[in-house]
């Protein structure tokens, strides 16, 4: 049935009031007919839902109904009794997302509980200054984008509102009674995933860095299958290969051929261990070079998949440096085992770390071992003989000692001994113990004892003239 002109000319007068609607008494006298006949009008075209009302009072303010969202209870609003309206109200009140209806002119018509609960009564306001604060239309306005350019499709997008809060919004078109198009949106705040998903960013990006710019080549393996799956800068260095030719190889192709199934061995061990796992190991470079390094492996899990770990550092240095300390040492101990008088050296407790052979021999020690069980301040032959008097003050002063002494060992070898002794210190200055040096000068004493002294010549007198 078509509108009659009085059914139009009460709508048109319900439209030119906008979404705040129209009392019947302003009703009545823009279409110019009695109250009781305007109730007639009114009540029919509610029946059709072309216009609905809120009470106001004992009165009621009527509005163009022109979908079942216009009808459902918001705030104040009362709506017939309608089952789809009371069904629809329950599922809009309930549903934690918030619901929101807004026409061509970017007036709020309709706000669901949960935009209520949050930002209020905004039915009438633009929704660019409602939410957002903003004195125009958004960039990627949905009634720019559906409405003015007719692009009749839903869109989703993002959008933060004026406290800072983040939101993903699902548009769509929306076809009113009347013909019109009014635009309806799902908002969903996505405030905690963001911060989620920014502090999980920083949280990756750290670990990026922290990974990427360690001093030690760190390669990740399938526990599996045993392929690298990923490794870092410093790796790349280490093995003198590029990323992606190290990425997807098995991690024997690391190390010497000869010795992949060693290290086929090692890696099912570092496995079963799951722990970590420190040992030494060789790997070989692009260019043929083999290292040592250390491998420091665990088996951990990165993304829920585990994966072994492996942190290798070169210790080339340092077995270069232990080759030359154990070399010197080599010469040193050499030096002083094929010197040709006696070497001691001990702790600040008078522990007898070392004695050369010269020194067994000097003191008729049955062998080194025998002598290194003494203390140099306990063993009775040195305290008769006040040496322990004489280590003590080298230690206090860290001054050296030079004398000469007869001495009789604690094996009753007797001799005249020349003793030089010497303070260690350690490369800071600190006293840490002594080198004491002892010479047999016994036969020199001896020759020195037989030769006579040579008597001085008997004056003569000087002779006399015995001429006058």
């Amino acid at each position: 049935m078509k509108p009659s002109d009085t059914e139009k000319r009460i709508i048109g007068c319900i439209k030119e009031h906008g979404l705040h609607g129209a009392s019947s008494t302003e009703i009545s006298k823009s279409v110019g007919i009695n109250r009781h006949t305007l109730a007639k009008y009114l009540n029919v075209l509610n029946a059709e839902g072309k216009i609905g009302f809120k009470r106001a009072g004992m009165g009621k303010i009527w509005f163009i109904e022109k979908s079942p969202l216009h009808g459902v209870s918001n705030g104040s609003r009362d709506v017939a009794d309608t089952g789809l309206k009371t069904t629809l109200g329950h599922i809009l009140s309930t549903i934690p997302d918030g619901i929101v209806v807004m026409n061509e002119n970017y007036e709020i018509e309709f706000t669901n509980d949960s935009l209520i609960k949050r930002f209020g009564n905004l039915i009438g306001e633009k929704c660019y200054k409602a939410f957002i604060g903003r004195s125009e239309p958004c960039v990627k306005c949905p009634v720019i984008e559906i409405l003015h350019k007719g692009n009749l499709t839903s869109m989703r997008y993002q959008a933060t509102d004026k406290d800072g809060n983040s939101y993903d919004l699902i548009a769509s078109p929306m076809k009113n009674t009347d013909g019109s198009i009014s635009i309806i949106e799902i908002v969903r705040d996505i405030t905690d995933m963001k911060q989620a998903e920014e502090a999980l960013r920083e949280s990756e990006e750290e670990f990026r860095l922290t990974f990427e710019n360690a001093k030690d080549a760190i390669i990740w393996a399938d526990p599996e299958t045993g392929l690298i799956t990923n490794c870092n800068r410093a790796t790349e260095t280490l093995l003198e290969r590029r990323r992606h030719e190290i990425i997807g190889q098995h991690q024997t192709k690391i190390h010497p051929p000869e010795k992949a199934e060693h290290y086929s061995n090692q890696f099912k061990e570092h496995i079963e261990r799951k722990g970590a796992v420190d040992d030494e190991a060789e790997i070989i470079t692009k260019s043929g070079k083999i290292k040592p390094v250390h491998v420091s492996a665990s088996l951990t899990v990165i993304g829920e998949k585990p994966i072994i770990q492996g942190i290798f550092h070169d210790i080339t240095g340092r077995k270069k440096a232990e080759e030359q300390i154990r070399y010197l040492n080599e010469i040193k101990r050499s030096v002083i085992d094929n010197a040709p008088f006696g070497i001691l050296t001990s702790d600040k407790e008078g522990n007898i770390i070392h004695a050369n052979p010269a020194l067994i021999e000097i003191m008729g020690s049955p062998s080194e071992e025998k002598t290194k069980s003494f203390n140099l301040f306990k063993l009775p032959a040195i305290k008769k003989a006040g040496l322990d008097k004489v280590f003590g003050k080298a230690l206090m002063e860290g001054e050296e000692f030079n004398l000469e002494k007869e001495y009789v060992s604690h094996w009753g070898k007797k001799i005249f001994a020349r003793i030089k002794v010497m303070p260690l210190r350690n490369t800071s200055g600190e006293v840490t113990g002594l080198v004491t040096i002892v010479e047999d000068i016994t036969e020199k004493k001896n020759l020195e004892a037989k030769i006579a002294p040579v008597p001085e010549p008997l004056a003569i007198p000087e002779a006399q003239s015995i001429y006058p």
